[in-house]
């Protein structure tokens, strides 16, 4: 996180641009959107498998 903040504070200090820290700003809520979905498909992925798992030794 501290790249993107250096990089929005570099955008609007040294090149004076809104719009390439607009650019910066969707980057980062791009990335944290992926990082969000990654996250709940690993974690709904573990908890499918222990539940399948649990009624294939519940039902042996």
């Amino acid at each position: 996180m501290d790249l993107y903040n250096d990089a929005a504070m570099h955008a609007l200090l040294v090149f004076r641009k809104q719009f390439l820290y607009d650019e910066i700003e969707a980057e980062v809520n791009l990335c944290f959107d992926q990082l969000v979905f990654k996250l709940s498909d690993k974690i709904f992925t573990h908890f499918k498998s222990l539940a399948a798992w649990q009624v294939f030794y519940f039902y042996k």
